[in-house]
């Protein structure tokens, strides 16, 4: 549960840019900063590309999905067995 600190955070925020914006400001950047840096962990070189799975859906959703940069693709796998060999096979 929430602290006493940041439920008050989360109250400045939404009176200082806009009501609404104070959870978005106190929770979920914060947690989205971590998936992608923890997403960046996998890579080590430039040439490389990786296959992170969030089993999550709430990733897919556009108000999460606005966090990840342009050139990573979220897709929501029927058949992830043949979806990671196809991802393998194409690089």
């Amino acid at each position: 549960p929430p602290s006493l600190e940041q439920t008050q955070l989360e109250h400045y925020y939404d009176r200082k840019f806009s009501l609404g914006r104070g959870k978005e400001y106190e929770y979920t950047s914060p947690a989205m900063s971590k998936v992608l840096q923890g997403m960046g962990r996998c890579i080590r070189a430039e040439t490389e590309r990786v296959v992170v799975m969030m089993m999550d859906l709430r990733y897919g959703d556009g108000k999460y999905r606005n966090y990840f940069p342009n050139d990573v693709k979220i897709r929501q796998a029927s058949n992830l067995k043949s979806e990671i060999k196809e991802f393998y096979k194409i690089t």
